[in-house]
């Protein structure tokens, strides 16, 4: 059975990490604790921080989907405030889960680092999700008041990382979202809508127990 490379180097650094901090790993670390050599390394991951997103993305962001994954039909039975409101549970369930990384990884700086590609992935997400949900393109002011929204979202869970909060992840995820139905909905709003595409996320998820 062929060895799943990705998921090796994975373990070896999250393993890695109850032990040593996570800007003094190395990939010499990480080959010693593998067995994989550095060629190998350099064939999935460009670098330290391209391997921290990845786990960012396979641990954290398992529940979304990637911006690229969201298509332009616009359909009628699209029901994306069902996939945003869960997804964003579970990654802030994720962040608790492998705080200690999380904790770590977006306090390493230099180029690539999480931090910058949290950002953009928010960005393009929100985008990509809202075009769906108000069923057209978004105009220049919508992208970048969801833009805004987005950094300042991203801003806040970095600080909830930092702090250790004590709210619980489905309270996390309304307290961002309520703040959107305030100041996005009524940007994204048409004539014909009596709720924005935020409050109905805000529905969903008060519905839920």
């Amino acid at each position: 059975m062929a060895i799943d490379v990705k998921k090796l180097t994975v373990d070896a650094l999250l393993e890695l990490l109850e032990t040593k901090s996570l800007a003094k790993i190395t990939i010499g670390d990480i080959q010693e604790k593998t067995g994989i050599s550095r060629q190998t390394f350099y064939k999935y991951f460009r670098d330290k921080q391209d391997l921290i997103q990845y786990i960012y993305k396979t641990k954290i962001l398992s529940k979304f989907k990637a911006p690229d994954d969201y298509n332009y039909n616009f359909s009628d039975d699209f029901d994306s405030e069902f996939d945003f409101g869960d997804s964003l549970i579970a990654c802030f369930e994720a962040d608790n889960k492998y705080r200690k990384f999380m904790k770590q990884a977006i306090q390493l700086n230099g180029q690539n680092n999480l931090r910058d590609y949290m950002i953009r992935h928010s960005e393009e997400f929100d985008c990509m999700w809202l075009e769906q949900m108000c069923g057209k393109p978004l105009t220049d002011f919508q992208r970048a008041v969801s833009k805004y929204h987005s950094n300042a979202n991203i801003q806040t869970r970095i600080n909830w990382i930092l702090t250790d909060s004590p709210l619980t992840p489905k309270e996390k995820a309304l307290f961002l979202i309520r703040l959107r139905t305030i100041s996005v909905d009524g940007v994204m709003a048409d004539a014909s809508s009596e709720k924005g595409p935020w409050q109905k996320v805000v529905e969903r998820l008060e519905f839920m127990d």
